[in-house]
């Protein structure tokens, strides 16, 4: 009797190893996915020189053919940017509104100036859902980017 209680503490701890293995492989590959599509979404707005309905179009057609998640709550909104105080400008305001409209896909870009000019940060959102309790416990991981700044010639 006592052998077949050590055997099964051992089967138990290989089973939660296992499963923390799958866990943070799973987690990899999700934010490998939603960092890739970020910096996409930079490349597309640099070759553009700025956010306009060609970039808007072309993230529309990346989001579409790389199967990021469609989000199902179409009353969201875009939280508030960093605020400007970083670049020295303004401290007064609180943060910038996002310029993007956001229909089917859950992501944000938000144009900050600079003494320089101006940059867009691009946000993405890795959701969590846990096939069993996805109703009850889930959220989301937000990737920051930042685009080079575009000079004000």
């Amino acid at each position: 009797m006592k052998e077949s209680i050590s055997t099964s503490y051992l089967f138990m701890a290989v089973i939660i190893i296992i499963g923390l293995c799958a866990i943070v492989i799973i987690g990899g590959l999700s934010y490998s996915k939603a960092f890739k599509i970020k910096n996409r979404m930079i490349e597309i707005i640099e070759k553009y020189k700025g956010y306009n309905s060609e970039t808007e179009a072309d993230i529309e057609q990346l989001l579409n053919e790389t199967g990021y998640p469609v989000q199902r709550n179409r009353d969201w909104s875009c939280p508030k940017g960093r605020g400007e105080d970083a670049t020295g400008l303004n401290s007064d305001e609180e943060g910038v509104s996002s310029i993007n409209n956001v229909d089917n896909y859950k992501y944000c870009i938000y144009q900050y100036k600079t003494i320089r000019g101006y940059y867009y940060s691009v946000v993405t959102y890795m959701p969590i859902e846990l096939p069993m309790i996805g109703d009850f416990l889930k959220f989301e991981i937000p990737i920051y980017g930042d685009t080079k700044v575009f000079l004000d010639i």
